[in-house]
């Protein structure tokens, strides 16, 4: 009876280890939860190149809006991204 006892509270304690790990990047993906590796994934610019941040205050991408004489350029698809709680213009790297 003891071991059995012993048995269910150590997978408990296990399965409680698990969900504390995987659960808030289920319940909001993007959420930045002290985790550095999350904050060091979130400054990663190899995917595009900087091309001006501006002093909007953001939480998610879609809050930012790509300034007009950047989406007149030809040369660059410019774009805006949420970078460090700013807005900022982007070009894609291809």
């Amino acid at each position: 009876m003891n071991k059995l006892v012993i048995f269910l509270l150590f997978s408990a304690f296990m399965l409680t280890l698990v969900l504390i790990a995987i659960l808030p990047d289920m319940v909001i993906p993007n959420y930045d939860y002290g985790n550095t590796y999350v904050a060091k994934r979130k400054a990663k610019t190899a995917d595009y190149q900087i091309e001006k941040t501006t002093d909007v205050a953001c939480a998610v991408d879609s809050e930012c809006v790509t300034p007009e004489e950047y989406l007149l350029m030809s040369r660059c698809p410019f774009t805006s991204k949420c970078i460090g709680g700013k807005c900022a213009v982007i070009c894609p790297k291809f």
